[in-house]
């Protein structure tokens, strides 16, 4: 009832305010409307099911009358707009990797010409996001030798793209052979009674991206990865199985708390990379369309069900709001503060029965890449839910772009 009267107070705003306008709340104080994200008041207020005052929208999150805002001293600058995406608390928001140097595209000589310019984008300095550029150069566009008879010992660059071309289809199905060349099972015990129960990113040489409680909470030990694979039933070339190095946890997952759930897990041996065995990109930030989103896992298909799925399946999600987020995860045991808008997305469908279940943990949450042609780009890792596949009912997922100066960190020091 109480979601039914927000959704009608939403309805009635008559004239949306433009972020930081003034704004008057209805007790008299002058506020600034601001992005609900920005404003601790409006969000504290929420959680204890009191209606923040609405100046308008910013796509789906509600821009609030914030009076905090107001009785806080004006900075001489207006701030920069990516501080409205970091998190004030940690101290890993402020690390700062230095530039790091890769080799030109034509590194040996060689005549390539560069990838086209619509097709790549011009690296930045962060490691994450440069890493991605050489993985497309290497794997998607490589320079090798022609074979036109005219064209003695030259060198071309080759197009080796194999992701689904088809746009984002309703309901969950089989994935295709090295549609998801990064998908990863994790493996627990040990030979020949290794059970497969989370899911992975492949994104480095030897480093795999997943949930804090995939290597926490389980009674065996993770101790495989296995890596190429659609079908469970194909885990059964060695070759592809890798033990685990080590495992890093984030410094501030504490479970059973929900906060902080991902993980990096560190190969024994590096990943022998080509065109169907691929590092994903991770996000780092920047806007970028994730209203509709690719997951992928193989856990179970139905609510309930005795076993997870043999072959790989894609399901596409829709992101919910934020404000709808915090109503449907309020405070709790495992979540003193209740949804974290700074690190937690929620994503699931209001229509149909479309979700993430157990399984799937650890798998991600991903878009084709905008900016890098035929790169995946990871946005978030199923984390955790309700009862699986309720209309209406969104999963949570831990937000990649929070991390990456953490991940950044450990996968390229």
């Amino acid at each position: 009832m109480l979601r039914e009267v927000l959704l009608v107070a939403l309805c009635i705003v008559v004239r949306a305010a433009d972020e930081n306008e003034t704004c008057n709340m209805k007790n008299g104080e002058v506020g600034i409307c601001k992005n609900i994200r920005n404003c601790p008041s409006a969000l504290e207020n929420l959680r204890k099911r009191i209606q923040p005052q609405l100046c308008g929208f910013d796509k789906s999150d509600p821009i609030v009358c914030c009076v905090e805002s107001v009785t806080t001293p004006a900075p001489t600058q207006p701030p920069i707009a990516t501080t409205t995406k970091r998190p004030q608390v940690t101290t890993t928001t402020e690390y700062e990797p230095p530039l790091y140097e890769y080799e030109t595209v034509d590194r040996q000589g060689s005549g390539c010409p560069p990838i086209d310019a619509n097709l790549t984008s011009p690296k930045i300095g962060r490691k994450a996001w440069d890493k991605c550029l050489e993985y497309q150069e290497k794997l998607v566009y490589p320079c090798e030798k022609s074979f036109s008879l005219s064209l003695n010992d030259a060198m071309e660059r080759k197009v080796k793209c194999h992701n689904n071309a088809d746009d984002l289809i309703i309901g969950g199905q089989n994935a295709s052979r090295n549609e998801f060349p990064h998908m990863a099972l994790l493996g627990y015990g040990e030979e020949p009674d290794v059970q497969w129960l989370c899911g992975g990113t492949l994104i480095s040489e030897n480093f795999i991206l997943t949930a804090g409680h995939c290597i926490s909470s389980r009674d065996i030990n993770l101790t495989y990865v296995y890596l190429g694979a659609l079908a469970r039933s194909e885990v059964t070339d060695p070759s592809k199985q890798y033990r685990i190095k080590k495992i890093h946890k984030h410094p501030e997952f504490a479970p059973p708390v929900r906060y902080n759930d991902i993980a990096l897990v560190e190969l024994e041996r590096n990943v022998p990379l080509d065109e169907w065995l691929k590092p994903a990109c991770l996000h780092m930030g920047d806007e970028t369309a994730d209203d509709r989103v690719w997951a992928t896992g193989w856990g179970l298909t139905e609510y309930k069900a005795s076993s997870g799925a043999n072959i790989l399946q894609k399901v596409v999600l829709n992101k919910f709001s934020t404000f709808e987020c915090i109503l449907q995860y309020p405070p709790h045991r495992l979540m003193s503060q209740g949804f974290d808008v700074n690190s937690q997305m929620c994503y699931g469908d209001r229509s149909q029965s479309k979700d993430t279940c157990q399984g799937d943990s650890g798998g991600p949450l991903q878009i084709k890449h905008k900016k890098i042609n035929c790169m995946w780009l990871i946005i978030g890792v199923t984390s955790f839910g309700k009862a699986c596949g309720f209309i209406g009912e969104p999963g949570i997922y831990t937000k990649v772009s929070h991390y990456i100066p953490w991940i950044e960190s450990v996968v390229w020091p």
